[in-house]
């Protein structure tokens, strides 16, 4: 009997020993900052005459912008740069081409999702405010990777910009943004 019992606690310990996982899943904090924002190509969004692919050179407002996860409800709410044609609306189509008295502003607008944290790794995303009639020209990530070490979210995405020289243009993104630790949520 004692043999039984010394087996099965052996057996109940190997086998508790091996669900416990070496890599812990990363805490998802509630909001990130922005770390940087950068284009495939050059680009010049300000109208210097210096193309870029940091976009926070070229666009000004970036501080403004944040990721905000909310656990409860599984929200993600993304804050991007969206153009703003002339003091304009909104979420208006861009002109074909920059007549050169066009004056583009870039606005912190909110996109929101429903995330799903795949594994340690991996956060899926589906946007849930698509209004028909609004124009967005910010192609949001289907997933975002979560850096083990630093914490740290990545994704690519895609955006239109009206350029001086080629009109509008797609250009792919990779942004990374870096966790709020102290940050908590209003809700």
């Amino acid at each position: 009997m004692k043999w039984s019992a010394l087996r099965l606690t052996v057996i109940v310990l190997f086998f508790s020993a091996c669900e416990k996982s070496d890599v812990e899943k990363p805490q998802l904090f509630s909001k990130y900052k922005i770390v940087e924002v950068k284009s495939d190509i050059p680009i010049d969004l300000n109208f210097d005459g210096q193309a870029n692919s940091d976009l926070t050179v070229e666009i000004e407002g970036w501080e403004k912008t944040a990721l905000y996860f909310d656990k409860t409800n599984g929200y993600a709410d993304i804050i991007w740069m969206e153009p703003q044609l002339n003091d304009g609306p909104l979420y208006e189509p861009l002109p074909i081409e920059y007549n050169g008295k066009d004056d583009i502003k870039y606005q912190p607008v909110k996109n929101l999702f429903i995330y799903e944290q795949q594994n340690n790794e991996t956060i899926s995303m589906s946007r849930t405010n698509v209004i028909a009639t609004w124009h967005y020209t910010f192609s949001p990530p289907q997933r975002i990777s979560i850096d083990q070490k630093t914490g740290n979210l990545y994704f690519e995405a895609s955006q239109q910009f009206l350029t001086e020289k080629d009109g509008i243009v797609t250009v792919s993104i990779q942004a990374e943004y870096r966790p709020e630790k102290e940050y908590i949520p209003e809700y």
